[in-house]
């Protein structure tokens, strides 16, 4: 990577335009407005006001561009809800960076962490320890680690990105961690070949 390289690097979620989303809800504003016609005027009001708070939600999901993770010269962090320390997994735990496709074209983003490093820190959850949600979170991270055959529940996160942004990522990675290898399987529109 270049010198002038920063000396940290967040990854943003990328804005992702997919048609299906705006096609469903048009039909469905249609239907509202058919049976508007039909049933009378409060059917359309109440139709318009559900049309929008969904297209509102929409498109807060699309332009989203949180922080997934930083990057610097000691490690990987996670940013945290609020009154949580964010997780961080040093480049000195690392295996190997990830970026592993999931079903629905986005990616799963972050590290395999050595096993020492799963050991002392323990289940990662947001919850109270054997509360509802920490013990649901639990689940959720056994089927991810499950799906992708290593434990990477606790140390990934969710993504939208492109390809470009895949090889800047690559990069970076190979900046702050040149002995860490980084593993991609490209899938859909992202077919992309990461060289090092």
């Amino acid at each position: 990577m270049r010198s002038n390289a920063p000396d940290t690097y967040e990854l943003h979620h990328q804005p992702g335009w997919h048609l299906v989303k705006p096609i469903v809800a048009g039909a469905f504003c249609g239907l509202v407005i058919v049976l508007g016609v039909v049933g009378g005027a409060w059917v359309v009001v109440a139709g318009a006001v559900a049309c929008a708070f969904g297209a509102v939600l929409w498109l807060r999901s699309e332009l989203d561009h949180g922080v997934v993770f930083r990057l610097d010269a000691h490690g990987l962090t996670f940013p945290a809800p609020l009154g949580v320390i964010p997780l961080t997994v040093p480049w000195s735990q690392v295996e190997s960076f990830v970026c592993l496709p999931s079903s629905d074209r986005t990616h799963r983003v972050g590290v395999v962490a050595v096993r020492a490093w799963h050991d002392a820190v323990g289940p990662v959850t947001w919850g109270a320890a054997g509360s509802f949600e920490a013990r649901f979170q639990e689940r959720i991270q056994e089927r991810i680690d499950r799906e992708f055959g290593a434990p990477v529940a606790a140390t990934t996160a969710v993504w939208r990105g492109g390809a470009r942004h895949i090889r800047e990522l690559a990069d970076v990675v190979a900046h702050f961690a040149p002995h860490v290898p980084f593993a991609h399987a490209p899938h859909g529109l992202c077919r992309v070949r990461v060289r090092r």
